[in-house]
């Protein structure tokens, strides 16, 4: 019987590193879950405006970018005798709307939204925030907007 020119310990070895050598490449490449495409997922306001209605809000926003992407609208009050443009933007009021809620109405990248009661004899100042169906994108902001008491027009600070 001839003796083989490997011993048991090396043809061990071979085969190991052939073993990972065929592995390695499989456990390559990214493990988590697919995330959006940034830039080309996100939405922004290009306009919001505000008026009121008796003693209701009506609320007018157009919106610019992936608004397919729209999951619902949070509309951020704040509530004070007088307008201060000046003053940091601090709501006392947070109202959640979803698509489905009657008192939200879009067509397109429009979006009006009928918010009551609100007291007329109180100055106002507001911001949507709109939220994004991807968790992962921030909510979108717009621009605050300011209503004086009892008057109908608004104001973009």
């Amino acid at each position: 019987m001839k003796a083989s020119k490997f011993s048991g310990t090396a043809l061990a070895v071979v085969a190991l590193v052939l073993v990972a050598a065929c592995l390695l490449p499989a456990g390559c490449g990214k493990k988590k879950w697919p995330s959006p495409r940034t830039e080309k997922d996100r939405f922004s306001w290009a306009s919001v405006q505000a008026s009121r209605d008796d003693s209701c809000l009506v609320i007018r926003g157009k919106l610019q970018g992936a608004t397919r992407n729209l999951k619902g609208v949070n509309l951020l009050l704040e509530t004070s005798q007088e307008l201060c443009p000046g003053c940091p933007f601090s709501p006392n009021q947070r109202v959640v709307y979803s698509l489905r809620d009657p008192s939200l109405r879009r067509e397109g990248a429009r979006v009006t939204i009928t918010h009551c009661p609100v007291e007329p004899d109180t100055a106002l100042r507001l911001r949507l925030d709109g939220v994004n169906v991807f968790q992962q994108i921030p909510d979108a902001p717009s621009d605050v907007v300011g209503l004086k008491a009892n008057r109908t027009n608004s104001t973009t600070f």
